[in-house]
């Protein structure tokens, strides 16, 4: 990270991914933060910028940084050590810009001093206690999860342009928090995509595979799509056609598909056709 990120992340002010703390000696609300960040889509905690978004800088030391190391490791469990940067204000000498961030967890929920918190906004709030009890059968459940497991495959089963693609799209959609220069790598390792060797897992396969591995290794995914001129699924068949690829490219498929053969406009939940 340099100082054209941090300013970046300030334009956008605070939000469900980005915090600003005036300095170090509010590591504590910080680490909170950090806390609903893992429980959502992850973010950053800049210490030195003050509310209103003027970047002010602070004197950083080691010292600094084993600090905010302490805090988060003493209230945050599961233990998640941040990802800690130092950078400096180009209008000082020596004061320094500290940005923390850490991804969307796997090991959700994830408490601060004994309390489970999320994002709202700009602000860092209560759980509600079922999305709790949901997150932990959902962390019961990915001890086993077929998406979870080793594909043995190389980076190079990936559509490393389609992961690209879904990064930029996240963004423009103000979906979730990922860095719009993310290598195709990064953004895997950031969505949990890769097993402990640093290889694509099932999950990363499934998303953005390359065609060739599906119809044959991968026969439960892609989509069959059938377009008639009434509501009579018996009526004559006005188009059809059999995707065979990843999750995310039979998505854009198929919306497509819905564009070209809809005759109204049509919402389903976040999607809209237009016609």
């Amino acid at each position: 990270m340099d100082y054209a990120d941090v300013l970046r992340l300030v334009e956008g002010g605070e939000s469900e991914n980005v915090e600003f703390k005036a300095s170090t000696r509010q590591r504590a609300r910080g680490a909170k933060a950090l806390s609903a960040m893992l429980n959502g889509q992850g973010g950053y905690v800049l210490f030195g910028v003050q509310p209103d978004g003027k970047v002010v800088g602070q004197e950083v030391s080691d010292k600094t940084l084993r600090n905010i190391t302490s805090v988060c490791q003493e209230s945050i469990y599961p233990a998640y050590p941040p990802s800690i940067e130092r950078v400096r204000a180009p209008e000082t000498s020596h004061l320094e810009v500290v940005a923390v961030s850490v991804p969307s967890g796997n090991m959700k929920p994830y408490a601060y001093n004994g309390d489970y918190f999320v994002r709202s906004g700009s602000s860092t709030v209560a759980m509600p206690p079922e999305r709790q009890m949901g997150l932990v059968l959902e962390r019961a459940h990915s001890f086993d999860r077929w998406e979870t497991g080793e594909s043995r495959r190389k980076l190079d089963a990936i559509d490393t342009d389609e992961v690209k693609l879904f990064r930029d799209e996240v963004i423009a959609g103000g979906r979730g928090w990922l860095d719009p220069r993310a290598s195709a790598l990064e953004i895997l390792r950031s969505m949990n995509l890769l097993d402990t060797e640093g290889r694509p897992n099932r999950g990363a396969v499934a998303l953005f595979g390359k065609p060739d591995l599906f119809g044959s290794e991968y026969t439960g995914l892609g989509c069959h799509l059938v377009a008639i001129d009434g509501t009579d699924l018996g009526e004559a068949f006005r188009d059809v056609q059999i995707v065979e690829n990843n999750i995310f490219s039979s998505l854009h498929r198929a919306i497509d598909f819905c564009r070209d053969h809809l005759h109204r406009p049509l919402r389903l939940g976040n999607l809209q056709f237009e016609v």
